[in-house]
């Protein structure tokens, strides 16, 4: 979970830019950092190819909304998708740092059956997914926030072995090579955790590793 709060509203909305021209918008238009947004803040076009030789393009109306202690309203959603009929967009994105109540949500679902465009949805899960998917590609993010009060501690399995296990995860743990020092490893792991905090990260698994059951 980041920290909302640390960003401003306008540090937010160009986050929100910038993930979207990441995920292919072009053509962005921001309107809420002067004010007066009339209920959108961005304007992105979507190309896109139905057909070889055929190309389309989709006007998004988009809303960022960066709480840190409510949640979004039926309300205020009304008033985006009423304002944003002028625009004539094929769809319309609500981008929230929140997570949509249960009886938003099902309002919302129920609006798309007579809204003359789509209605789509960034909760705070979502952002916080593509966030991390194009992070080496944002000016900046917030800082996430500590999961849970207590610290996540490592420790080591026995004297003199590298091998540090969680007191949260039981089945994952650190190897060190090379170790010299308690001190030492406890460098290196908190070098690798701040690594992959700040990096995509993917497994290359042998074919030789198959979990298929092959013996009969």
């Amino acid at each position: 979970m980041f920290k909302w709060s640390e960003l401003s509203p306008e540090a937010f909305e160009k986050l929100c830019a910038e993930l979207l021209e990441q995920s292919g918008f072009t053509n962005l238009k921001w309107f809420g950092n002067g004010g007066g947004d009339k209920g959108r803040d961005l304007v992105v076009d979507r190309i896109y190819e139905p057909l070889s030789g055929t190309r389309r393009i989709e006007r998004w109306v988009v809303q960022c909304k960066r709480y840190t202690r409510k949640r979004l309203t039926k309300t205020e959603i009304e008033e985006f998708l009423v304002s944003s009929r002028e625009h004539a967009p094929r769809s319309v994105l609500i981008i929230v740092t929140s997570t949509l109540s249960p009886d938003v949500r099902d309002w919302v679902e129920a609006r798309r059956k007579d809204c003359p465009f789509d209605i789509l949805t960034w909760e705070e899960r979502d952002l916080e997914r593509e966030i991390r998917k194009y992070r080496k590609h944002l000016s900046s993010i917030p800082e996430m926030e500590p999961q849970s009060k207590d610290p996540v501690v490592f420790y080591p399995m026995s004297a003199g072995e590298q091998d540090y296990m969680c007191n949260e995860i039981e089945e994952v743990g650190f190897h060190v090579m090379n170790s010299s020092s308690p001190k030492y490893d406890i460098e290196r792991i908190k070098e690798f955790i701040d690594f992959v905090r700040h990096n995509e990260v993917t497994f290359e698994v042998p074919d030789s590793w198959d979990n298929s059951d092959d013996s009969g």
